[in-house]
């Protein structure tokens, strides 16, 4: 019996001390740290949200650029269609540098 009463006093002092740790916020998933966790998935997740917005229009640069090529048989109408590539080709870039710049700043989050 009197080995019941040792381990019932190890148990009820191991309660108290999950009981202690609890009241102090240690038993959470990730401890005391679960609030600011989640705010860090909470950044990296909006990034990435964003990413994919500008790879969709990234996307959209390249349906303007197959809907506005047209065939031009004189020099002019051939140095218009060529302006119009250049602005398209800049507008691309930019958009893929920006992209790249996002992308960098997830892999940091992360």
């Amino acid at each position: 019996m009197e080995s019941h009463t040792k381990i019932f006093d190890n148990l009820e002092a191991e309660f108290v001390s999950l009981d202690q740790q609890y009241n102090q916020g240690e038993l959470r998933v990730f401890g005391s740290n679960t609030e600011r966790i989640f705010r860090e998935l909470d950044v990296i997740r909006r990034k990435q949200i964003e990413l994919t917005s500008d790879h969709i229009a990234l996307e959209a640069i390249n349906d303007s650029l197959s809907q506005n090529t047209t065939s031009s048989k004189n020099e002019a109408g051939a140095q218009d269609e060529y302006q119009r590539e250049a602005e398209n080709f800049n507008k691309k870039k930019t958009a893929l540098n920006s992209l790249m710049t996002k992308l960098d700043s997830l892999r940091v989050s992360m």
